[in-house]
């Protein structure tokens, strides 16, 4: 028999056991995960991402916690963070099919087809059975404009998932653009024969109608949408403007009414029947219609609010302070009291006192986190201040409770336009013109942004920015100038002669003709075209920059200085008639900097700052023309003064933190090179450059290589050479040799001439004991004079290895 003593150690032994299986890492993992779902599930994202977030601190390589983190993030509006969320899982486990997909849609949103592709290779790859990797190949097809394979990658997702609303939608958006309407309706008929509660397409349906004219079907589209999602003011607005532009004000009024009555949370429609009514009515009667709500239903704090709001607009801060006053006192609803109090913060910051709005504001979001009128104005009034990160987070506040919120994705989009974050920039602006379609200068940054990516899309938005503005002739000389610079320039032209016929547009005309001369290098026509414009009242600052390349160029080949003379006279005319004129100081610079005059270039690059601070090219131009002479402490200085003329500019930021690294001052670099990322996180040359510096400098410092590391992985898809020997670089000082192998021998395959690259990849070659093969790519980089950083290392690298 065992001793009872003994059977107590071997129970309590057994329990112990018992409770450390249960108490595992991985059980308690999984249970932060199943409990994070559930709160996912709920809404609650806020405890949600606490529970995710505790499981990774169990394992920090989970990717099913980091793919729910990314999820949340992107609810909340955090983009960046969620794709960085996405490619980390990505990374952890390149099979995980959902990050896939989800970096290929933030692939599109960014007009990146080549990176979506990728990844839609990847999903494919991943599961052959799946439809979405055929329908995300054929949307970035779609936006590449190969419809014959768009056709292709679409029938391959249908077979596999029939009537799939995604598929079907990048069919009908295919036939659309090749103006075959018919067929694209029937696409988004299809789908919803099979699925009559998808919004999404019926809103690709409402477009389409739109398109064709067909106005009384869509006001019937937007009434289903309506009734699916009674809360969206975009389905209210677009209907009342239609009744509107049909003579059917009473009844867009009456609509705004009833949606207003109907809405559990009526805000947003109330603010958009604020807007609708001014743009309507004109503020007075606004104000007036507005009153005479307000006395049917005294009650209804809704109507003082939207009255108050129309008198702030019209400039009556005094009777809106009189209509909010009173109210604050009589309101029992916290909420409704404090969307007062905001209104009383946003008269303070009129009268000039910014300060106060913002402890007012302040003070109204300690009480309510989540209070939308004073999210929105602390966010403007922090946009204002370049206080970008407290910008972000408080437009992300606002996207978290209404990812639709057309004042969120406004304030989000110009922010990352200011942090040079163009891709995130696009994917907001592109939420915000489906959400507000008639936000016209949402449009033409878009435009802007896609230019040179994706030329197509950005008419597309122009074009729509014409519709709704067609007394606006500068519209159309943004559209020509697309067309003339993705080399469409016969197009172009089209749009020149139209502008011609005009006497208003006149000068405009002649630009466009004169740009597209210049591109087809018919420099003759170019700059009497040019010179034309600028006659007839075109701005110097545009004209002249072209104008002077026109005239240089038309030398070429000619042994003539004619052109070059021309342009010399024409600036030096101007500078004496006004001596201050910065921008012909600047191309005068240029000219003479080109034919060898350095000192008299340096000399008018510094009357250009002294006459015109705020003129970037003198600094910029000037900075570069002492870099050439070889003053380092010069060229710093002059950016150091850039800097603080041009606090937000990351293009100057950039140029400094270059400065300090050309001069050695490596330290003062790197964190020039952090404050940077800091304001622009997405710096693509600062990421590498500053990824760069560490895996030469800091080759033994773990903390700092894990740091490159991770600004230079998004590089590793990249076609760009530079950037995938970066990471190459570093993950060879990371010890990650096979790895470094492979990228360092492929970008030294697309730079072969590249020293630096060379001498990379000889050393990883070396550390895989490939002696001979290293020998030989080590002799590229060392032949002639190498003058590269690292160049004493290679030299080293060489005698070792004619040792073995």
């Amino acid at each position: 028999m065992i001793p009872a003593a003994a059977l107590l150690r071997k129970f309590l032994f057994a329990t112990l056991l018992l409770v450390a299986a249960c108490g595992s890492p991985q059980e308690r993992e999984a249970k932060h995960i199943e409990s994070g779902k559930t709160l996912y599930e709920s809404g609650d994202l806020v405890k949600a991402i606490l529970e995710f977030r505790n499981a990774l601190q169990i394992n920090p390589r989970g990717v099913e916690a980091r793919y729910y983190v990314g999820l949340i993030l992107e609810r909340q509006g955090n983009l960046p963070a969620a794709l960085a969320a996405f490619q980390e899982v990505s990374l952890q486990d390149p099979k995980h099919a959902d990050a896939q997909r989800k970096l290929g849609q933030y692939a599109l949103m960014g007009a990146d087809p080549e990176k979506a592709l990728l990844h839609a290779d990847k999903l494919i790859a991943i599961d052959p059975t799946s439809a979405e990797g055929h329908t995300l190949r054929a949307a970035a097809l779609l936006m590449e404009g190969k419809y014959a394979d768009v056709e292709i990658e679409a029938q391959a997702a249908l077979a596999l998932k029939p009537n799939d609303p995604d598929t079907l939608i990048v069919l009908a958006s295919q036939r659309a653009r090749q103006k075959r309407f018919d067929e694209a309706a029937a696409f988004i008929d299809q789908g919803l024969a099979a699925d009559q509660a998808n919004a999404q397409l019926w809103s690709v349906k409402l477009k389409l109608l739109r398109d064709e004219g067909r106005v009384a079907e869509a006001n019937d589209v937007l009434r289903k949408l309506m009734a699916m999602q009674p809360d969206n003011p975009r389905y209210v607005l677009e209907l009342a403007d239609h009744l509107r532009q049909d003579g059917k004000l009473p009844e867009a009024q009456e609509i705004f009414r009833q949606a207003i009555g109907k809405s559990a949370t009526p805000t947003l429609l109330i603010n958009a029947y604020a807007d609708f009514l001014e743009r309507s009515l004109g503020a007075q009667k606004a104000i007036d219609e507005v009153a005479a709500l307000v006395k049917t239903a005294p009650k209804t704090a809704s109507y003082d609010l939207l009255l108050a709001r129309l008198n702030i607009k019209a400039g009556q801060l005094d009777a809106a302070e009189n209509i909010l006053t009173p109210l604050i006192e009589r309101l029992a609803n916290l909420s409704d009291k404090l969307d007062a109090r905001a209104e009383l913060a946003r008269i303070t910051q009129l009268r000039g006192k910014e300060d106060d709005a913002l402890a007012q504001l302040n003070a109204i979001l300690k009480e309510d986190s989540g209070n939308r009128n004073a999210l929105t104005q602390r966010a403007s009034i922090y946009f204002s201040r370049a206080r970008y990160d407290d910008t972000i987070s408080d437009a992300r506040s606002l996207l978290s409770e209404d990812p639709t919120s057309p004042l969120g994705l406004s304030l989000l989009a110009q922010t990352y336009i200011a942090t040079n974050e163009p891709e995130l920039a696009v994917a907001t602006l592109r939420s915000l013109v489906t959400v507000a379609p008639e936000n016209v200068e949402a449009r033409l940054k878009l435009a802007g942004l896609l230019a040179t990516k994706s030329p197509v899309e950005a008419v597309q938005h122009l074009d729509a920015a014409i519709a709704l503005r067609p007394d606006q002739p500068e519209l159309l000389v943004s559209k020509a100038q697309i067309l003339i610079y993705s080399l469409q320039w016969d197009k172009g032209e089209l749009i020149g002669q139209s502008l011609l016929a005009n006497p208003a547009t006149a000068a405009a005309g002649h630009q466009v003709l004169g740009e597209a001369a210049l591109v087809r290098k018919d420099y003759t026509t170019a700059v009497s075209e040019l010179k034309q414009a600028l006659a007839m009242g075109r701005d110097f600052a545009v004209i002249g920059p072209k104008l002077t390349s026109a005239q240089g160029q038309s030398d070429q080949g000619s042994g003539s200085t004619d052109g070059q003379e021309e342009a010399r006279k024409m600036l030096t005319d101007r500078i004496a008639k006004n001596p201050n004129d910065a921008d012909a100081l600047v191309l005068l610079a240029n000219l003479q900097q080109r034919e060898g005059e350095g000192k008299g270039a340096e000399d008018l690059l510094r009357r250009a700052i002294a006459a015109a601070p705020n003129n970037r090219s003198a600094y910029l131009n000037l900075s570069l023309l002492l870099k050439q002479r070889g003053d380092k402490a010069g060229t710093i200085a002059i950016l150091e003064q850039a800097a603080k003329a041009f606090p937000n500019d990351s293009l100057v930021a950039e140029s400094v933190s270059i400065a300090y690294e050309i001069a050695g001052d490596y330290e003062k670099a790197r964190t020039a090179y952090e404050s940077v990322l800091t304001r622009w996180p997405g710096n693509v040359v600062a990421s590498n450059n500053l990824a760069q510096l560490i895996a030469d400098i800091w080759p033994a410092d773990k903390k700092q290589l894990d740091r490159a590391r991770v600004l230079a992985e998004p590089f590793r898809n990249s076609n760009n050479a530079t950037l995938i020997d970066t990471l190459g670089w570093v993950q060879l000082r990371l010890g990650n040799i096979s790895d470094a192998t492979i990228l360092l021998g492929k970008a030294s395959s697309m730079a072969p001439t590249d020293q630096q690259m060379l001498y990379h990849y000889a050393l990883a070659l070396s550390q895989k004991k490939l002696n001979d093969k290293a020998k030989t790519v080590l002799a590229g980089a060392l032949s002639g004079e190498p003058k590269f950083r690292g160049v004493e290392d290679a030299l080293k690298l060489s005698e070792d290895l004619k040792k073995n």
